[in-house]
C-alpha cells in the first residue's frame, strides 16, 4: 500500500483500520482533529502503539501502572530518566528491571491503546494519512486490531449518551465545597478539579483519567447536583432532546449502513477484487450489519431474532447470523464455505 491520505468525512475510520489490519501493512497512521491528533503504529496488521499529542503514551502507561499499584512514582521517575538517555521503550525497561511482567504490560498497554484509539471512533471531521515506515517492536506486544475495533463500537455507544451535555469548552462550578455523596474514586478526583474557570478541554490535559471515564465521572457528578455548567459557556440540552438526538443518530447510522453496503455492490460490478480485498469487503460489510444489529438492541433492549442480509458475501456465500445464549453471531463462512473453519470472517 502506497499513502493512503484523505478525510473521515469521505472514509471512516473503521474502513481505515479494517484496510491495514487485512492487508497485513506496517506503518504510521496519523489522525488529526479539531482537539487532537493522535499516531497509531501498525506492525503487519496490528497495533503497537497510539499516542496522543495531548497525553504523552508513556505517561498513560506508567500512570495505569502506578493505579495499579505495580510501580511506584518513584519507579516511574527512573525509567523515564533512563528512556530519555536510552532512547528505550518504556516497556522494555519496565520488563528488563522486573518492575512488571509481560502478561501485565500487555494488559495495560492494550488499555491505554484503546483509550487513545477509541475517542476517534466519534470524530466525523479531520484528515488522515497513513505512510509505510520500518516498526521494531522491542517487547513483542501488539494489540489485535479487530480487538480495538469491537471496543470502540461499544464505547461509541457511551459516548452517544454523552455527546450533547458536554463539549470541550464547557466551565462548571461546584454547587458545593463538599458532598455528603458517595462518590467514586474518579469522581472524586474530577471534582477536586472544578474550579468554575477551567473548561472540559483544561481539565482533560490536568486528568489522568481516560476521556471516557472523565465525561462520565462529570455527568455523574451533574446527576448527583454536585456541579453545574455555567450558563454562558454551553447550552445544556434536556433529555429529551438527547435521546431524540440519539435516535436521529441511530437512523443516519442506519442509512448510511445500507449506503456503504450497496456502494459495495456497485463496486463489486464493475471491478475484479483481489483475495485480500475480499476479506476486507467481507469484514466491511459485517461491521456495518452488526452496527445495525446494535442499534437495534439500544432501541429495543433485546438483539432481533432475525436479520434480512440479502447480500452474498464475495465468494458467494450468505451471511451467517443466529441469536446465542450470551449474544449472537455474525460471520462470513469465508472462501472455503464452511463454518468454523481458519478462513471464517468474523
Amino acid at each position: 500500500m502506497a499513502a493512503l491520505e484523505g478525510s473521515i468525512s469521505e472514509f471512516g475510520i473503521t474502513d481505515i483500520f479494517q484496510l491495514i489490519y487485512y492487508q497485513r501493512k506496517t506503518g504510521l497512521l496519523s489522525i488529526s482533529g479539531k482537539y487532537d491528533r493522535v499516531k497509531i503504529l501498525f506492525f503487519e496488521g496490528n497495533i503497537v502503539s497510539a499516542t496522543s499529542s495531548r497525553r504523552p503514551e508513556e505517561k498513560k502507561i506508567g500512570n495505569l501502572l502506578i493505579k495499579k499499584g505495580i510501580i511506584t512514582e518513584e519507579d516511574l521517575r527512573k525509567v523515564l530518566e533512563e528512556q530519555k538517555r536510552t532512547g528505550k521503550q518504556l516497556g522494555t525497561l519496565l520488563l528488563s528491571h522486573g518492575l512488571v511482567d509481560k502478561e501485565t504490560l500487555t494488559e495495560v498497554i492494550t488499555q491505554q491503546i484503546i483509550d487513545q484509539v477509541v475517542q476517534i471512533f466519534s470524530w466525523n471531521e479531520g484528515t488522515y494519512v497513513f505512510r509505510p515506515v520500518k516498526v521494531e517492536i522491542e517487547t513483542e506486544i501488539v494489540v489485535d486490531t479487530q480487538h480495538v475495533l469491537m471496543e470502540g463500537l461499544r464505547i461509541v455507544d457511551e459516548w452517544s449518551v454523552i455527546e450533547g451535555l458536554i463539549t470541550p469548552d464547557t466551565i462548571f462550578r461546584k454547587k458545593t465545597d463538599e458532598s455528603d455523596e458517595l462518590l467514586s474514586d474518579i469522581e472524586e478526583r474530577v471534582f477536586q478539579l472544578i474550579d468554575g474557570e477551567s473548561d472540559v478541554s483544561t481539565l482533560l490535559d490536568l486528568s489522568e483519567e481516560s476521556e471516557l471515564e472523565f465525561l462520565k465521572a462529570l455527568v455523574s457528578l451533574m446527576e448527583k447536583g454536585l456541579i453545574e455548567p455555567i450558563e454562558e459557556a454551553v447550552k445544556i440540552q434536556t433529555t429529551k432532546e438527547v435521546e431524540s438526538r440519539r435516535v436521529r443518530i441511530i437512523g443516519a447510522m442506519i442509512g448510511v449502513v445500507f449506503a456503504i453496503v450497496f456502494s459495495i455492490l456497485v463496486l463489486n460490478a464493475f471491478r475484479g477484487f483481489s483475495e485480500i480485498y475480499k476479506f476486507y469487503r467481507a469484514s466491511t460489510t459485517l461491521e456495518h450489519f452488526r452496527m445495525k444489529i446494535e442499534s437495534y438492541r439500544l432501541m429495543y433492549d433485546r438483539f432481533p431474532e432475525n436479520v434480512d442480509i440479502q447480500l452474498k458475501d464475495p465468494w458467494g456465500y450468505r451471511y451467517i447470523y443466529r441469536v446465542t445464549p450470551t449474544g449472537y453471531e455474525l460471520f462470513s463462512v469465508g472462501p472455503d464455505g464452511k463454518e468454523m473453519t481458519e478462513d471464517d470472517v468474523i
